[in-house]
């Protein structure tokens, strides 16, 4: 998990700073909002399943 937290902070930078330089900075904002919503939609669909019975 660490080591992906290290990989999407390496390409970020580059990737962002890309991203502004050829198509502004609002591409580069909306880019990053995009790539926010989804990862909280993976998040949602593949997260921990829980149960409303602990014992089941």
């Amino acid at each position: 998990m660490t080591s992906f937290w290290d990989l999407g902070i390496l390409a970020a930078g580059p990737l962002g700073a890309q991203i502004a330089a050829n198509l502004r900075y609002r591409a580069a904002f909306a880019t990053a909002i995009a790539a926010a919503l989804g990862a909280l939609a993976t998040a949602a669909v593949l997260g921990p399943r829980r149960t409303l019975n602990p014992a089941a």
